[in-house]
C-alpha cells in the first residue's frame, strides 16, 4: 500500500524554518547546490516531510532521514533495502509525497497558461491531442501528470513517454511492456497531481509542522488499465 501526503513548503525568514529528520550537513549541502531560493525549500520540504512519513509509515520513531542514492534516471531511493519505496513532486507551494512497499511515481503541476497543444502534439498521442483542443489549459495537465508521474514510476521520466498511450474519455492507460498497478489523478484548487503504484486513494494534507489539516476538497479519479 502507497499512502499519499500533501505538505506546505514554508515560506519566511529561511534561517527561522526548522527542517525536522534532516541534518545540518543535508541543509548545508543543499544551501551550497541550490541558488533558486524556492527551489531550495522545497527540496528541503520534501526531505524533511519524508523522514516524518517514512516514520509514520514504519511506526518507528526516527532522528533522521536514512541514506538516499539515485538511479541513473534520476528516480531517488533509500538505500537500505528494508526500508520502503518513495517519491516525490514539488509545484507551487506544495509537495507531494508517497511513500509505500513497492514502486511508485507521483507527480504534481499547477494549473497555468502554456502551448498545451503544442507540447501535446509533440509527446502525446493524436488522441489525447484532440482531447486537450477542446480545453487546452485544463486538459493538458489532466494528461501531463498521469504521464510523468508514470515515467517517475518507471525511473525512464520523459524517456517513457513514447510508450504511454491514455484514453482520457474511458479512463484508462497502457505502458508498452509494463505492468500498471494502479493510477490516480486528482486536483486541488488549481493543482493537478497524479500517482501510480499500489495507492491508497486517500490523501494526508499536512501543514508545515505535519500536522494534519482539512483536505475534504482534494478528489482523486482511478484510471484503469489495460
Amino acid at each position: 500500500m502507497c499512502l499519499l501526503y500533501l505538505a506546505d513548503i514554508p515560506d519566511g525568514r529561511f534561517d527561522e524554518i526548522r527542517w525536522p529528520y534532516l541534518s545540518s550537513e543535508t541543509i548545508q549541502e543543499a544551501v551550497a547546490r541550490y541558488t533558486c531560493q524556492h527551489s531550495l525549500r522545497a527540496h528541503l520540504c520534501a526531505l524533511s516531510t519524508l523522514g516524518f512519513c517514512l516514520s509514520e509509515y514504519t511506526g518507528s520513531p526516527a532522528s533522521e532521514l536514512p541514506e538516499i542514492a539515485k538511479m541513473p534516471g534520476g528516480k531517488p531511493f533509500f538505500t537500505d533495502p528494508a526500508l520502503p519505496r518513495f517519491n516525490y513532486s514539488h509545484a507551487g507551494g506544495l509537495i507531494l509525497l508517497g511513500i509505500g512497499s513497492s514502486d511508485l511515481g507521483v507527480d504534481i503541476e499547477i494549473r497555468k497558461k502554456n502551448n498545451a497543444v503544442r507540447i501535446s502534439e509533440r509527446f502525446f498521442s493524436p488522441e489525447e491531442t484532440d482531447y486537450i483542443r477542446v480545453c487546452p489549459e485544463e486538459r493538458f495537465f489532466e494528461i501531463w501528470v498521469i504521464r510523468e508521474a508514470l515515467g517517475k514510476y518507471t525511473g525512464e521520466g520523459i524517456q517513457a513517454f513514447s510508450r504511454i498511450a491514455i484514453d482520457p474519455e474511458k479512463e484508462t492507460v497502457s505502458l508498452e511492456q509494463r505492468n500498471i498497478v494502479d493510477v490516480w489523478r486528482g486536483t486541488y484548487g488549481n493543482y493537478h497531481m497524479a500517482a501510480v503504484g499500489k495507492v491508497c486513494p486517500d490523501i494526508r494534507r499536512l501543514d508545515r509542522n505535519f500536522r494534519q489539516i482539512r483536505g475534504e476538497d482534494i478528489r482523486l479519479t482511478r484510471y484503469s488499465s489495460r
